[in-house]
């Protein structure tokens, strides 16, 4: 697990319509490095390329391009 910078855990989201206070996207597309990356985390990590302009591993650059990112 790694550090959590106080200045990472500014974002909010939605779910159920309610704003939810939560990390960055950067910072959790940081946490998903390291290690290998499952299925489920190339997908998760192509999401938040797309949709928040994240950098991602070069292995998961062709699902954030526009590919299907799968489950």
């Amino acid at each position: 697990m790694g550090d959590y910078p106080a200045e990472e855990l500014t974002a909010t989201g939605v779910i159920a319509g309610r704003s939810m206070r939560c990390k960055t996207a950067s910072l959790e597309a940081r946490h998903r490095l390291g290690y290998p990356l499952s299925v489920t985390d190339r997908h998760d990590l192509a999401l938040l390329a797309r949709r928040f302009g994240v950098a991602v591993p070069p292995t998961v650059a062709d699902l954030a391009a526009g590919g299907d990112p799968g489950p």
